[in-house]
């Protein structure tokens, strides 16, 4: 019988309660699943069995995001499994020496820091700008998913506003997904339309830029569009 760490900070995580049921069962399926090394060998079949609920590869892949990294023979690694199970790995540390033969099965090293390293897999680069996309959107893609999620367009608009003025940080920290953020907002009630807040042209709270700010084919000034008038 396994017997592992659980993090019991994760039902205060953003993107661990933007989740719908299935996938937060999904995601502690493949945490007890996975081996010792944080490799999961994906069975959708018995996981769709004891979820009760159709688990389809390519939507949990867009679910879990970059919390998984598929590797060779399309097994998923899960990145942050060995630092919070067993820190820093150590040759000398008879737990750890197995963990170690069990990454170099998969094709993994240990670095020097003592974590793994070499997933032949996307580059480091192209990870982060595929992070990087999760943590901030533009002004069209946030209307055009508000629409998806049925909200009005003009509430994209608004969150991306909303977003910019914060640095499209929450709590201080940078968003992890704004779309699951975006989520959040509509379950709590937060979004413009919601509120009956009274937005300006593409659904822009005005409030929230700097004066001077030329937009929408005005310039704002002390939270209002002054139109401006051609020459």
């Amino acid at each position: 019988m396994k017997k592992r760490f659980t993090d019991g900070d994760k039902w205060d995580d953003e993107w661990f309660m933007s989740l719908d049921p299935k996938w937060k069962l999904f995601w502690c399926f493949i945490l007890d699943k996975c081996d010792n090394a944080g490799v999961f060998k994906p069975n959708f079949r018995m996981a769709s069995f004891v979820i009760g609920e159709d688990i389809i590869e390519s939507d949990a892949l867009e679910q879990m995001g970059h919390r998984v990294t598929v590797i060779d023979g399309g097994k998923w690694y899960i990145p942050s499994f060995i630092p919070f199970q067993c820190g820093k790995l150590s040759p000398a540390c008879k737990p750890h020496l197995s963990i170690i033969r069990l990454l170099e099965s998969h094709g993994f090293e240990v670095d020097e820091k003592g974590y793994p390293k070499g997933i032949d897999t996307l580059q480091e680069k192209e990870i982060e700008k595929e992070i990087d996309k999760k943590r901030k959107g533009t002004s069209d893609e946030c209307a055009e998913y508000a629409a998806h999620i049925e909200l009005p367009e003009s509430d994209g608009h608004w969150f991306f506003d909303s977003m910019e003025a914060c640095g499209w940080t929450r709590g201080g920290k940078p968003l992890k997904c704004w779309k699951s953020h975006m989520r959040a907002w509509k379950r709590a009630g937060h979004m413009a339309s919601q509120k009956g807040m009274p937005v300006g042209a593409a659904g822009r709270d005005y409030t929230l830029l700097k004066d001077g700010t030329r937009i929408d084919g005005g310039i704002v000034i002390g939270g209002k569009l002054t139109t401006l008038r051609k020459a």
